[in-house]
């Protein structure tokens, strides 16, 4: 439906002004519930995401801009987070955490995709293996370490619904980029973790 396409373009034009205006990287000093919780890797993230998502999506006159500013906003966390084996959380918190990378594998992978440059697809592979640390030998799943700690968890079994969401999708654009039917069975993993520890009495618990 092309009717909304004027609306889209304000949206992602003001988004990336305003992302140009304070970074790009977003490790910046305001009040954002978003940026403090999930990281400004993960944030920034967001926004190569949302404009290599447009110019997988739309075939317009503006799409080329969209892939090269998504390739741009890449470039800038891979300048600022990348420590050569994982996204950091942020240029001060050097430690592995599963958001921050695996939304870049999402964004990284559709790269690679749009534009077959095999840096890209290498960076994924890397990353999968970075986070592996975190994937439980006792229950299936990953750590979320970020919302651990702002919910004063005292034990490191701790997974949110929404991290092990994204560590699906991740898997799923590792599968399209590989072919590995390593990455289906990690899906069925995370998928059977949330049937399993977060389906109870009939709702999705957040933790």
């Amino acid at each position: 439906d092309q009717k909304v396409l004027p609306d889209v373009e304000a949206f992602v034009d003001n988004l990336n002004d305003l992302v140009t205006s304070m970074g790009p990287y977003l490790e910046v000093d305001v009040n954002s519930w978003a940026l403090e919780m999930y990281g400004p890797t993960t944030v920034t993230g967001v926004v190569a995401l949302i404009n290599l998502r447009y110019a997988m999506l739309l075939s317009t006159d503006r799409t080329a801009e969209r892939l090269a500013f998504g390739r741009s906003i890449i470039a800038a966390v891979d300048e600022k987070a990348w420590n050569g084996t994982y996204y950091r959380f942020s240029t001060t918190v050097d430690r592995v955490d599963l958001y921050p990378n695996v939304m870049m594998v999402i964004a990284n992978a559709i790269a690679y995709q749009l534009t077959k440059a095999e840096a890209y697809r290498e960076r994924c592979l890397a990353v999968y293996q970075a986070i592996q640390p975190l994937k439980y030998d006792f229950r299936k799943g990953y750590y979320s370490q970020y919302s651990a700690e702002s919910q004063g968890a005292i034990t490191d079994d701790y997974s949110t619904l929404s991290s092990q969401k994204y560590a699906i999708m991740a898997m799923a654009m590792l599968y399209e980029i590989t072919g590995d039917d390593t990455y289906k069975g990690e899906i069925l993993d995370l998928v059977s973790f949330i049937r399993d520890k977060l389906w109870v009495g009939g709702k999705l618990l957040h933790h």
